[in-house]
């Protein structure tokens, strides 16, 4: 993936993130999911998910938003998973979210478009990809919870995921 490739993907994200503050926004083969955080709030949002397209795969990532004056070279994160039929499962996270080191990376690996980042006055949103190539067991609406491990979450504003659909081969 070249440089400019990555950077207007950077840019989509960083305008999708910035425009919806709280709330879902959608593309033909993207979900994007966001929630704002409440100042003392709890760090933990739920999304429901459409993984029903039985024609594609999935990929989900984790965004997050930080405070530019925080100190927070990583964050751990809890995620849930609910299917269709009520299952669940869970696991534990953690992810650089050092802004400066983050952007290095991004800079010494263009061609990884695992992990995005970009910025504005206040803030940085940073988007890892948390799974990729996903046939879900059962299709149908699930519930994803994102919890930031309280001790790591110091400066998280805002928690999101990206859903991105994939249509299978000869689909």
């Amino acid at each position: 993936m070249s440089l400019r490739t990555v950077t207007a993907l950077l840019t989509v994200t960083a305008c999708m993130i910035v425009v919806s503050c709280s709330g879902k926004g959608r593309s033909a083969d993207q979900d994007f999911y966001f929630t704002t955080l409440k100042t003392g709030g709890e760090e933990r949002v739920s999304f429901d998910i459409d993984l029903s397209d039985t024609t594609c795969i999935y990929g989900i990532s984790l965004v997050s938003r930080f405070k530019k004056d925080a100190e927070c070279s990583n964050v751990t994160f809890t995620v849930s998973l609910t299917s269709p039929s009520g299952q669940s499962g869970s696991e534990r996270v953690t992810l650089s979210s050092d802004y400066r080191t983050v952007k290095e990376y991004i800079r010494n690996n263009p061609e990884d478009g695992r992990i995005q980042a970009a910025s504005a006055p206040g803030y940085y949103d940073i988007s890892w990809l948390y799974r990729s190539n996903i046939r879900p067991q059962e299709h149908g609406e699930w519930t994803m919870t994102v919890s930031a491990v309280p001790e790591a979450g110091t400066g998280i504003i805002g928690i999101g995921i990206i859903i991105n659909k994939i249509p299978l081969a000869g689909q």
